[in-house]
């Protein structure tokens, strides 16, 4: 597996994720993303630039886990916020 197939199948995890966010809202009936999938993909994604940042040349693990933890924190702080 090459650098650009894991950059692709991470990008397109984390779009899945954003698409799994989406609620309805009680009041109104509208659908709207929930701040914990909006918190969620945003940590993923720094962490997955810190990670590229940290990790030098051969960062695809440090990508990998910069994005889990980005967006496991993310997504809790996400929800708080609600």
């Amino acid at each position: 597996m090459n650098i650009k197939t894991i950059k692709l199948a991470t990008l397109a995890t984390i779009s899945a994720m954003a698409l799994t966010g989406c609620v309805t809202d009680p009041n109104t009936g509208e659908k709207r993303i929930s701040n914990a999938a909006i918190g969620g993909l945003g940590g993923a994604l720094g962490g997955y630039l810190l990670g590229d940042l940290i990790g030098g040349k051969n960062s695809r693990t440090e990508e990998i886990v910069g994005a889990g933890i980005g967006a496991v924190a993310g997504a809790g702080v996400g929800y708080y916020m609600d």
